[in-house]
């Protein structure tokens, strides 16, 4: 368990570091809970989705150029949408 911590810390450490200019906001559980079920990531023109289940990495999603002509509020609710449902599928 605390190696797939350390993984998930890591691979968010490197998807921060790799993202364009203009920072990157978390959005979900992992915006405010140590032990996040997933966390979604928006920057510029991008939409990264991490799913963990049991501590697991079960699911990676890193979408290019996502939506780029539509506001980041319009992302932003996006993101909320994709957390409920994942929510309402896996639990957390």
């Amino acid at each position: 368990m605390p190696f797939m911590q350390g993984l998930y810390q890591t691979f968010v450490m490197a998807f921060r570091l790799t993202a364009p200019p203009g920072g990157v906001a978390c959005h979900g559980a992992g915006a405010s809970r140590k032990k996040a079920s997933f966390c979604i990531f928006i920057g510029h023109h991008h939409l990264c989705i991490l799913l963990i289940i049991n501590g697991y990495l079960f699911f990676v999603c890193r979408i290019e150029c996502f939506l780029f002509d539509i506001e980041r509020v319009f992302l932003k609710l996006f993101a909320r949408c994709m957390f409920k449902a994942l929510r309402r599928k896996y639990g957390s």
